[in-house]
């Protein structure tokens, strides 16, 4: 089963793929594979958009991840999800 949020969030990612624009997701429904192949796009800076979790912007991990790309903007959308 594929939650709403993750969904939407591949569906998105395959949207503005199809337009050309360089995007991806990271969620818990992806092989190891799949999230390392995202997380290295990231660092090489080839993402002009990513897909995350509210819980996951706030999880350590990520947040040591992100300290290590070029980011010019940060959007969290459904915030309220957050605890």
């Amino acid at each position: 089963m594929v939650s709403p949020l993750i969904a939407l969030m591949i569906d998105q990612v395959a949207g503005l793929t199809a337009r050309g624009i360089p995007a991806a997701a990271l969620h818990s429904h992806q092989e190891d594979d799949e999230r390392r192949d995202v997380i290295d796009r990231l660092l090489r800076g080839e993402l002009a958009v990513m897909y995350i979790s509210p819980e996951r912007a706030v999880q350590d991990g990520f947040l040591r991840l992100i300290a290590r790309a070029r980011i010019a903007l940060l959007a969290i959308d459904e915030a309220h999800c957050v605890a």
